[in-house]
């Protein structure tokens, strides 16, 4: 976290969804348009556990909301050069 804390409103977080192979970005913004992590855990009631994680909410779509067959989540790091990224399929259960 201290790497980043001096520029965290520069971060960049995009997402891609991709249906019947076509990518296409899905989201994209800076992280200012979220709570700042210290703001959201002096929030909390108890202390955050190892190993637990807060959700911090989400960033606006572009377009229509829509499903997909799988998204990929990038959080970008303009000014150290970095990207963390985040893939994963979805898998439709049917009825038994």
């Amino acid at each position: 976290m201290d790497e980043v804390d001096a520029h965290w409103d520069q971060l960049i977080l995009q997402s891609h969804a991709t249906q019947a192979g076509n990518a296409r970005l899905y989201q994209r913004a800076t992280l200012d348009a979220l709570l700042p992590p210290r703001e959201l855990l002096a929030g909390m009631r108890s202390p955050l556990e190892d190993g637990g994680f807060l959700f911090g909410g989400t960033i606006p779509v572009i377009g229509e909301l829509q499903g997909a067959e799988s998204f990929r989540v990038e959080l970008i790091d303009p000014v150290l050069n970095r990207v963390l990224t985040c893939e994963y399929r979805i898998n439709i259960l049917t009825e038994a």
